[in-house]
């Protein structure tokens, strides 16, 4: 029986834990009631949480070619369509000269679904962007 890729990753994800480490867990006492709100109000009374994004200021913005849906493909996502066989010369023709969103997706697009069939059983950055 063949399992979407998903499921199968699960399945092997469950089974790992499953049978990884010993069983002999250390039992901690239960948290003193009030814990939650005590953990909110020392997280709303820190002045900056790094969510880890990959943001672009407006001045690298400004006078940028990806001012586009090619945006998204400039953290991780372009190592899977590298991986795929994408030229690094094409890749980089997507922000460094002026090329219609068309354009790029025409460039993209014969490597953009080889990533996913390639990287199933594996990480693949552009499902976030699918």
């Amino acid at each position: 029986m063949a399992f979407p890729c998903r499921v199968k990753n699960l399945l092997i994800l469950l089974l790992a834990v499953a049978f990884s480490g010993s069983t002999h867990g250390q039992i901690f006492p239960s948290p003193v009631p009030g814990y939650e709100v005590r953990i909110r109000n020392h997280v709303d009374s820190l002045r900056v949480i790094d969510t880890h994004e990959h943001l672009f200021t407006p001045e690298i913005l400004k006078g940028s070619f990806f001012l586009d849906f090619s945006m998204l493909f400039q953290t991780n996502a372009y190592e899977d369509l590298l991986s795929v066989g994408m030229p690094g010369k094409d890749f980089g023709s997507l922000f460094n000269e002026q090329v219609s969103p068309v354009q790029k997706w025409k460039i993209i697009e014969p490597f953009w679904s080889n990533s996913f069939v390639i990287f199933c059983n594996f990480f693949n950055y552009a499902i976030v962007i699918f």
